[in-house]
């Protein structure tokens, strides 16, 4: 009988610690923080994508998409080399500026005043959450106000609005936001300009973010758990 009563104890003891340590892995993680660099796309400065390329696929698990432009149509993201000749020389010299290392990410031509509604979005492609950090952005044609609203399953948690200029670039950082959870599903961005005459393109280059991944400990805590139980239903 005492024999028993000590193995059951240990088993339940040992249910006990693989229940919680669950739910320590569930609630405890590590940061696994990156950036997007952009660096890693095809060149674009032939004469074939003389404009610069619309990006179709994800780019280190993100995926960047647009809500309907002009005419009724969904124009993505774009991406450019900064050795696009084209660019350089017959368009707004915010090009040349904005770009950081060789490629950068901006929003299609055709972004213009008459599309208010027009959001540029980035998400997870698995649909994970994740956390903006900061990103350079450079508007385009005139002085602008780049407008970042994240959302975690449809609910708002994360507004950032700041100014950014056409002749150099602006770091816009959340590190100014004092939500208590900024975790997001989905980061959507607009622009607004100073100019009404001037398109609302903008550039962005370098985002920065962070992903919640569990703990490699609280991962090894729970294979020592489940182990330890499974022995000992073995043993009785």
């Amino acid at each position: 009988m005492i024999t028993f009563h000590i193995s059951n104890h240990s088993h339940r003891v040992a249910t006990m610690i693989a229940s919680s340590v669950c739910c320590l892995a569930a609630t405890t993680g590590v940061a696994s923080a990156g950036i997007l660099t952009f660096e890693n796309l095809p060149a674009t400065y032939n004469s074939s994508n003389s404009s610069g390329q619309q990006l179709t696929d994800p780019v280190d698990g993100f995926t960047f998409t647009s809500s309907t432009l002009t005419w009724g149509s969904p124009y993505n993201w774009f991406y450019y080399n900064s050795q696009n000749v084209y660019l350089n020389t017959n368009s707004s010299p915010a090009y040349a500026i904005g770009v950081r290392g060789t490629t950068a990410m901006y929003s299609a031509y055709y972004y213009s005043n008459s599309n208010s509604n027009a959001t540029y979005n980035i998400s997870r492609t698995d649909g994970s959450l994740w956390k903006f950090n900061q990103a350079v952005f450079t508007s385009l044609w005139s002085m602008g106000s780049i407008h970042l609203v994240g959302f975690r399953n449809g609910v708002q948690v994360l507004d950032i609005t700041q100014g950014i200029s056409n002749t150099q670039q602006t770091t816009v950082s959340n590190s100014s936001y004092p939500g208590p959870d900024d975790r997001i599903d989905t980061l959507k961005i607009t622009n607004t300009v100073v100019n009404n005459t001037s398109g609302r393109a903008f550039i962005m280059d370098d985002m920065s973010y962070t992903l919640s991944v569990p703990a490699p400990s609280v991962l090894a805590m729970i294979g020592i758990a489940a182990c330890g139980s499974r022995r000992r239903r073995c043993r009785g």
